[in-house]
């Protein structure tokens, strides 16, 4: 995998050219894997607060706990659909706001 570097406070996957060769900016991968990580632990947090264990959860969105346990941990692989199902057992919803680029110890690991 690809390793992040950071040039005054931007954030750079080493090895990733643009066509003009200089340096791409931050993986897609990264920038998703940050934002899935992030809704994961919103679900988790919202999940505890109403005091719901992961099979509790999963048996009201009609889902397996092993998708909830993705979800949870941010896995790329989930679907829309599963989400959705999980955020309405959770009475929450989607919405689109723009994403704060993460800081160096939030995207820590990513490359790992």
């Amino acid at each position: 995998m690809m390793g992040v570097s950071v040039r005054e406070g931007d954030f750079y996957c080493n090895g990733a050219k643009e066509a003009n060769g200089r340096t791409a900016p931050l993986c897609d991968t990264a920038v998703l894997i940050f934002i899935t990580t992030r809704l994961g632990q919103q679900v988790r947090q919202r999940r505890l607060n109403r005091g719901l264990t992961q099979a509790d959860l999963a048996a009201l969105a009609g889902i397996t706990r092993q998708k909830v346990i993705a979800i949870e941990k941010g896995d790329l692989s989930v679907g829309m659909l599963a989400y959705a199902r999980i955020l309405g057992a959770l009475d929450c919803e989607f919405a689109v706001v723009p994403a704060a680029m993460p800081t160096l110890d939030e995207i820590q690991g990513v490359f790992d």
